[in-house]
């Protein structure tokens, strides 16, 4: 009973170090990417740009799954709603200017392949 107990306490200690690993590998990327975060282009980050913001993120949303019949095409709204994101939080217009170029190019890319 007792080598049953610490196999099991051995198997958690395993299961649990795994995520631990999985963070300390990107936080030095996350240290890159918040050496990047600036207040900038602030007006992009307050209404009505922000219902903008929101429309993109639901239409990325929306189109990612038809566009899993092209392949690769569902790759480039990932980004550019991660750029949303970090734009968002950060009031940063210069990472939501980047969401939107994405945003914008995915969908022309999208119009060229399918029309």
């Amino acid at each position: 009973m007792a080598d049953y107990v610490a196999n099991a306490l051995t198997a958690v200690a395993r299961i649990d170090a795994t995520p631990r690993r999985g963070v300390e590998g990107f936080r030095p990327w996350a240290r890159r990417i918040d050496g990047l975060r600036k207040t900038r282009l602030t007006f992009l980050s307050k209404p009505p740009f922000v219902n903008v913001v929101a429309f993109l993120v639901a239409a990325a949303a929306l189109v990612t799954v038809p566009r899993c019949l092209i392949p690769l095409a569902p790759i480039a709204p990932g980004p550019a709603i991660v750029f949303f994101g970090l734009g968002m939080v950060a009031k940063d217009g210069l990472w939501l200017s980047l969401g939107m170029a994405l945003i914008v190019g995915a969908f022309w890319l999208a119009k060229q392949l399918i029309f």
